[in-house]
């Protein structure tokens, strides 16, 4: 099977910020949360994003 370069270089880095925080998940979890509420606009809006793309939403809606 071919290696896959792309897979193997998103594990890779996965694994430093894992490493960064200690191997601890809970940490990583928690700068995570801590950054987001600090820079919210580097992270995506699920909610605020959906709305959008609902029939309701306005411009920017899709149908299904």
């Amino acid at each position: 099977m071919p290696q896959d370069f792309l897979i193997e270089e998103v594990r890779e880095r996965r694994r430093q910020v894992l490493a960064e925080h200690g191997n601890d998940l809970k940490k990583l979890v928690e700068a995570i949360q801590r950054d987001q509420a600090e820079e919210p606009e580097r992270y995506v809006n699920l909610k605020k994003l959906k709305s959008r793309m609902s029939p309701s939403g306005g411009s920017g809606s899709r149908t299904e």
